[in-house]
């Protein structure tokens, strides 16, 4: 089982914030883009809201970028989630897939972009 995938450098966005740490290094991971503008009235969460898990919080207008860092893994596993809004950027980390408004997006909605790595 490799390592949590964040670390705490700041590597992201100009106030701070958490870059991802990758090791063991994936074959692969996927990469995908929410097509629509969050709104303000919104709710997001990292799995299933009933569960207990606390909605994100995010500025009128972001873009949602979610990043699957084992995207052939059957179970919970690294995530992340990136919201961009004015020039800025802020990443949460994550273990589940995207849910909005009690419905879970993303998956099989689109294709990912997909980043292979050389083994």
């Amino acid at each position: 089982m490799s390592k949590d995938a964040f670390g705490s450098d700041g590597g992201m966005g100009s106030g701070g914030g958490k870059s991802l740490d990758i090791k063991p290094l994936p074959r692969r991971i996927d990469v995908y883009c929410h097509p629509h503008p969050l709104s303000s009235q919104d709710v997001l969460t990292d799995g299933d809201h009933s569960a207990g898990n606390k909605p994100f919080k995010f500025d009128e207008g972001s873009i949602l970028v979610w990043i699957d860092l084992q995207p052939e893994a059957r179970f919970a596993h690294s995530t992340a989630y990136v919201f961009f809004h004015k020039g800025e950027s802020r990443m949460e980390k994550g273990g589940w897939w995207p849910v909005l408004n009690g419905k879970k997006i993303l998956y099989g909605e689109s294709e990912p972009f997909s980043i292979n790595f050389p083994s």
